[in-house]
């Protein structure tokens, strides 16, 4: 059994989360309770079901997701030393970058992640959701090793976000992006100075503790420039299109609710990753392994706005 929650989470759902791994039918009163008034547990004639945050996973083979998976890793490897030649040509590259640093967010975090979920958005088969959360309770038979996903805090009036690739092996720096850090880094990527307000702010100090920026007030993470890396970028979303309309998941439908769509999207991803590992096309994800970046800004982003990452 696993569970995986996605969008803002408060106290009581961390309550919750760990109570959801059993029969739901044994979950003591005063969870329900707060499961209850949370959305995420509904009393019907005496049987403790799902409510509207929590959807359920269930006879859903391995097979079926890894067939897909595989159908994936070949389109990836397909046109992995073209993505290399145009990560060669990008802002990135000439600015020291090298691939081996930046495959995680490259291929996990844009190819995967964000590039098909930009396409199933487009197509109607996820939308942004009125909850602030909702949960996936997978009772499965098998479980992925490499839980994956983006974390984004957009500055919408200024078209940048702050971006973080999480990992079930690597701990996520990045706890919350406040206003405050939203306009450091702005002013930083306009060549502004920080105002003065800011200057011994509790977000400066954050930011560098995020090791987004350094003692100097510098920027010291990629920055991926929708402009100026513009062929980078249209390749990988064109890979992530290729991925979307030739690997087609089952039980994937636009009748179907585009929470239980995007639950079945994370598996197929997810294991995606592990056989991207297991054929060496890209390094493991090692919590010791400090080279690997995971953090990274987009600027002049405005075309994804379709997309809800907000995380704050």
């Amino acid at each position: 059994m696993r569970i995986c929650s996605f969008g803002k989470m408060n106290k009581n759902i961390d309550a919750i989360l760990p109570f959801l791994k059993r029969n739901l039918n044994e979950i003591p009163q005063e969870i329900f309770t707060l499961a209850s008034k949370e959305g995420i547990l509904k009393n019907e004639n005496g049987e403790i079901l799902p409510d509207e945050k929590l959807i359920n996973f269930e006879n859903i083979s391995r097979d079926t997701i890894m067939n897909v998976s595989l159908n994936y890793l070949r389109i990836l490897t397909k046109n992995l030393d073209d993505l290399k030649h145009k990560f060669s040509k990008s802002g990135l590259f000439s600015e020291g970058y090298t691939w081996d640093q930046m495959q995680h967010i490259l291929i996990m975090a844009l190819c995967i992640d964000h590039g098909i979920l930009t396409h199933l958005y487009k197509a109607g088969f996820l939308m942004s959701e009125t909850e602030d959360c909702y949960i996936w309770r997978f009772d499965l038979d098998f479980q992925p090793e490499n839980a994956f996903g983006i974390k984004m805090w957009r500055d919408e009036l200024n078209e940048s976000a702050i971006c973080e690739l999480w990992h079930s092996n690597k701990k996520t720096a990045i706890v919350g992006v406040s206003d405050s850090e939203k306009v450091v880094i702005e002013n930083l990527l306009s060549g502004l100075s920080i105002p003065k307000t800011l200057e011994f702010s509790r977000s400066l100090l954050l930011l560098k503790h995020y090791k987004m920026i350094n003692n100097d007030k510098n920027i010291i993470v990629p920055i991926i420039d929708i402009n100026r890396d513009n062929e980078l970028i249209e390749f990988i979303q064109k890979i992530s299109d290729e991925l979307a309309e030739k690997a087609l998941i089952p039980n994937l439908s636009v009748n179907n609710s585009a929470k239980y769509n995007h639950g079945i999207v994370r598996l197929v991803m997810e294991s995606t990753v592990d056989l991207l590992i297991e054929y060496e096309v890209i390094d493991e994800v090692n919590k010791s392994n400090d080279s690997i970046l995971y953090k990274w800004i987009f600027r002049n982003y405005s075309y994804s706005d379709i997309m809800k990452f907000e995380n704050n």
